[in-house]
C-alpha cells in the first residue's frame, strides 16, 4: 500500500507540467471535418505531437508546457491548410479553438474518390 502511495506521489508532478490544447474543427458550411490530422510542433524544441479529430470534428492533445505552432495540413483539394502559431500551453492549464477551416481554392478540381459510387 505504501508502495502505490509513493508511485502516485512520484507521478503528480509530472501531471502538472502538462497542458491541452483542445478544439473543434468545422467547414465553412458549420459542419464537422471528422478524421483530420491536427499537429503542434513546439517552436523551442521542434517536436511534434499529433491527434486526429472524432467524428464531431473535436480534437485534443496534451503536451508539455511551452510555446506551440498548430497546423491542420489537408492533402486534398476539398479544404485549404490551417495554421495558427503562438499557443502558449501552462501546465494544468486548457487552450480551446474553434478552428473555421475555410475551403481550398481549387476545391472541386480533385479527382473523384475511387470508392465513389459512378451516378
Amino acid at each position: 500500500m505504501k508502495f502505490a502511495w509513493l508511485l502516485l506521489l512520484l507521478s503528480l508532478p509530472l501531471a502538472a507540467q502538462t497542458g491541452t490544447v483542445a478544439g473543434t474543427l468545422r467547414d465553412p458550411d458549420g459542419n464537422a471535418i471528422p478524421k483530420a490530422s491536427v499537429q503542434l510542433r513546439n517552436t523551442a524544441t521542434g517536436a511534434v505531437v499529433q491527434a486526429t479529430s472524432f467524428a464531431g470534428g473535436q480534437f485534443q492533445l496534451d503536451v508539455p508546457e511551452g510555446t506551440y505552432d498548430l497546423t491542420v495540413p489537408f492533402p486534398c483539394c476539398q479544404h485549404a491548410t490551417y495554421s495558427y502559431s503562438g499557443i502558449n500551453v501552462r501546465a494544468g492549464g486548457k487552450t480551446v479553438l474553434n478552428i473555421p477551416i475555410a475551403w481550398h481554392p481549387k476545391r472541386g478540381t480533385a479527382a473523384p474518390d475511387a470508392g465513389a459510387a459512378a451516378q
